[in-house]
């Protein structure tokens, strides 16, 4: 079972598993949701895992048809596995953020990604609002009403898009703002990173392709 590969630290409790579509959810005190997805086909990442930068492009491109705003997008080590870590921000209805993380373990025939969601609730804005007098934006483009400076692709300064990443979403203010949901989705992801257990089958999968051998099958889902 899904829910058996993977082993989260005790702030995690588990809420259910639904294995026809291949998930399994924990929750915690938050009411935030970690979950498990897998993927029975080829990775539908179109470039290598060894091309930062067109990595970056496709995941971006990705956020950008889905109304999302990339955080984050890195490739990392997850205890000897490779990883794609990603972190977006989705706007709400009718103010307010939610933040997704996630680490896809992409394969040659298959991939898991596990999730991070975290939703801003109550009284909304409150980081943006303080971080805006911090950063001192005040002057807004006459041609787009935006203020100029406040939002910013991490990383590509020319790179522009009607929903992105702003200053009050550096990861220097999750200190400021501990319980934010963003600053709660990055410790749960250095958490993930440190604590991770997972079963040694894993090990043995054929490893993920260049971009050449890998073939477009549809995997980019949210719940």
């Amino acid at each position: 079972m899904i829910k058996d590969i993977f082993k989260f630290n005790e702030r995690w409790k588990f809420h259910d598993t639904d294995e026809s579509n291949g998930i399994a959810r924990w929750s915690n005190e938050f009411g935030d949701i970690l979950s498990v997805n897998y993927f029975p086909m080829v990775p539908d990442i179109e470039v290598g895992l060894d091309d930062i930068d067109n990595l970056r492009g496709f995941y971006r491109s990705m956020a950008e048809a889905n109304g999302l705003a990339p955080l984050e997008i890195e490739l990392e080590e997850l205890k000897g596995l490779s990883a794609v870590k990603t972190l977006y921000k989705i706007k709400l209805d009718p103010t307010g953020f939610a933040f997704l993380g996630s680490y896809t373990l992409p394969f040659a025939n298959c991939s898991y990604v596990i999730k991070i969601q975290a939703v801003e609730s109550g009284m909304t804005g409150m980081r943006e609002s303080a971080v805006l007098i911090i950063e001192d934006c005040k002057e807004a483009d006459e041609e787009t009403g935006k203020l100029i400076g406040w939002e910013v692709d991490p990383y590509d300064p020319a790179y522009k898009a009607d929903f992105m990443a702003n200053r009050a979403d550096h990861p220097k203010y999750d200190e400021r703002f501990p319980e934010h949901p963003l600053s709660r989705t990055r410790e749960y992801m250095t958490e993930i990173f440190d604590d991770l257990e997972f079963d040694e089958s894993l090990n043995s999968l054929p490893t993920f392709g260049s971009s050449e051998e890998n073939t477009k099958k549809a995997w980019w889902k949210f719940w």
